[in-house]
């Protein structure tokens, strides 16, 4: 089982990867928003911080918790950045995708060597 930096580069590396693919790219193909371009370094370090947190959390606490985590903030987020209501439900099950995928991966990787 993957333990310590390595684990932290390797879900730092694919949840960063995972989530601008997945969270911003694909959206703004589908959508065709010019958002992502437009703030394209921006996003970059909003999603490389935020990648390394989790990554130092699901080294360290249970994963279970990890994942409750990353739902409420996909809701702070939803609220307070975006002002929006609407869809908070769906903005933390969107994170558990965006975030809890990778660990996932990395978990059936490490398993599969």
């Amino acid at each position: 089982m993957l333990k310590g930096k390595k684990l932290i580069l390797d879900y730092w590396m694919l949840s960063w990867i995972f989530a601008i693919l997945f969270g911003e790219a694909v959206k703004s193909l589908i959508l065709h928003s010019t958002i992502f371009i437009n703030n394209l370094v921006a996003i970059m370090i909003f999603y490389a911080f935020v990648c390394l947190i989790f990554a130092l959390l699901f080294e360290r606490l249970d994963y279970r918790l990890v994942l409750v985590t990353i739902f409420l903030c996909g809701i702070i987020t939803e609220v307070t950045i975006f002002k929006s209501m609407n869809k908070i439900i769906f903005a933390g099950f969107f994170y558990i995708f965006l975030f809890g995928v990778p660990w996932w991966m990395i978990q059936k990787w490490d398993k599969e060597e």
